[in-house]
């Protein structure tokens, strides 16, 4: 179990619960300790050096987090704009 309230942290605790300090949420890391969000670049590194580069491949990884307050729009923009330049130029 995981949450970033501190009297429910305390009500687990008192009952024997096992608290979770990192979790995931919708494919990206959850830290409920400091209340923050992240993603690990080797992740993303890693799921793009399998196999050879292509359009589906790229696709693939522009798309695989979930982020829908676009707290990553400045990461993830640059991966769209070269997703597009693929399709304009007509690569394979």
């Amino acid at each position: 179990m995981t949450t970033s309230c501190e009297e429910l942290k305390e009500i687990w605790k008192a009952e024997g619960r096992e608290i979770q300090r990192k979790t995931q949420a919708l494919g990206v890391d959850l830290n409920t300790e400091i209340d923050t969000l992240s993603v690990d670049p080797r992740d993303i590194l890693n799921k793009t050096t399998q196999g050879p580069a292509t359009k589906r491949q790229l696709l693939q990884t522009t798309a695989w987090f979930y982020d829908p307050l676009g707290l990553f729009s400045p990461v993830s923009a640059i991966a769209k704009i070269l997703f597009q330049g693929t399709w304009c130029g007509g690569m394979q």
